[in-house]
């Protein structure tokens, strides 16, 4: 008999094949993916999330703009990830719903924003909207049963749409949102964020609403609704944090919520909740940081700190990026014998577009305001420079030096000077850059356009 071949795999019982996809999209039903700059509060021409499913299973979608997008290979998996505290909100004011016309709030606030639309500037209509305060304004009474029918509607419209869009073994649509836990300004201010995505099929997840950070900005709360939720459906979810570089000092902290050192039960139920960190997006790396990591060339890459702000003191970064995180949760587990930070480590988009494509060559933008065109360039600049206090782009320009150079088919000397423009790709892809320089060559080339 003919001896046994030797095959290491063929009992091999672990997953072998790599999916891509997308954790983290924001789409019209999110607050910040429907203000914006360039096309105000009009409800007209909004991407939905037909859309949104479509473009990633590769299909062809116009975006805001009219510029035909496609992936350059579509995408296995995606979460639709919207903000929870106003989920299709400022949509449904903007579009005259019938649900939020049922009560004297929502009456209000549709004759507002239509106001706001007939008489203002989308520029002008994006900062009234904002000083609005939407995400925390409008649902402050969870008990409103006005606001709780048209909650629901909305939740039942994101699980229709990613069921239909479900096709097993060749794209999974999975149901999600974002829990946007966090504390904007003043003392204690930080981001925490997470993604609450739950496994099976909507005839459980129709079963609850999102819990959102109008039920409580504590992540232990979050946890506890998971873990009800399970109870109640049979169902299972988990929550995935990202963007721990802006989290403050909060993320990876050894404490609480409120102050406490960790319990047994404490990093128990966060390593079963939150498997899973999101380390690089549009707004920034959280793998390390070069004050962290002063040996590693590459710990500067993506680094975008808590809203720029150079004076954020040392000794918190390391409760900010995860691979001081993976030592503190080693720490932890030694002392209470649970590891609450033994995570893995993805990555994910943040666009708020609709769209979910930030490849380097092909990058919609983060925002509905950073469309390509020409003049993304400088919107994004200034975005940047109002809200993060960061620079973008750096334009390093060289003395002009005398170098032979062929004119008119006849060898000369001309004067050749040497112009390099470095860009942030968390903003822009390479075609911004080579229309700026050569937008820019041009001018230098024939100084009298400038005053022509």
């Amino acid at each position: 008999m003919a001896e046994k071949s030797y095959s290491p795999y063929a009992d091999s019982n672990f997953p072998q094949q790599v999916y891509w996809g997308d954790t983290h999209l924001h789409t019209t039903l999110s607050s910040d993916g429907f203000i914006s700059a360039r096309y105000g509060l009009s409800p007209k021409n909004r991407l939905d999330l037909e859309d949104s499913y479509a473009f990633a299973k590769g299909k062809t979608v116009n975006a805001m703009n009219g510029m035909p997008m496609r992936l350059s290979r579509p995408l296995d998996f995606l979460v639709v990830a919207d903000h929870a505290e106003a989920m299709g909100l400022m949509y449904g004011l903007a579009s005259n719903d019938p649900l939020l016309r049922k009560s004297t709030k929502g009456r209000k606030w549709i004759s507002k924003i239509k106001q706001i639309i007939e008489t203002k500037s989308p520029a002008q209509a994006e900062q009234i909207a904002w000083a609005l305060d939407p995400d925390t304004q409008y649902f402050i009474d969870n008990q409103d049963e006005n606001d709780r029918e048209f909650r629901q509607s909305i939740w039942q419209k994101v699980i229709t749409s990613a069921e239909r869009n479900n096709d097993p073994g060749k794209f999974t649509a999975f149901i999600g949102y974002e829990w946007t836990g966090m504390v904007y300004a003043g003392d204690g201010r930080g981001w925490w964020h997470r993604n609450v995505i739950y496994k099976g099929g909507g005839e459980k997840v129709a079963q609850v609403l999102p819990f959102t950070q109008l039920d409580s900005n504590k992540p232990e709360d979050l946890w506890a609704y998971l873990e009800s939720y399970s109870d109640k459906t049979g169902g299972d979810a988990i929550a995935i944090p990202h963007n721990p570089n802006l989290s403050g000092g909060k993320l990876f902290k050894t404490k609480d919520s409120y102050g406490q050192p960790f319990s047994q039960k404490y990093a128990v139920t966060r390593s079963r909740y939150e498997p899973l960190v999101e380390v690089t997006q549009t707004k920034g790396d959280s793998e390390t940081h070069p004050c962290l990591s002063p040996q590693d060339k590459l710990a500067d890459f993506g680094t975008w700190t808590w809203f720029g702000d150079k004076g954020e003191a040392v000794n918190s970064r390391k409760y900010d990026y995860v691979r001081s995180a993976l030592k503190l949760g080693l720490q932890e587990q030694g002392r209470v014998g649970a590891n609450p930070f033994k995570v893995g480590m993805i990555g994910s988009t943040d666009s708020h577009t609709s769209l979910s494509n930030i490849e380097e060559d092909n990058f919609g933008g983060k925002l509905l305001d950073l469309e390509p065109d020409g003049g993304r360039l400088q919107r994004a600049e200034n975005w940047f420079e109002q809200n993060f206090k960061l620079k973008n782009t750096l334009l390093a320009v060289a003395r002009g030096n005398p170098q032979p150079i062929v004119k008119d088919g006849e060898l000369s000397i001309g004067t050749v000077m040497k112009v390099t423009l470095s860009m942030d790709h968390r903003v822009f892809d390479g075609s911004d850059g080579a229309q700026f320089l050569t937008g820019l060559k041009e001018l230098l080339e024939n100084p009298t356009d400038l005053v022509l």
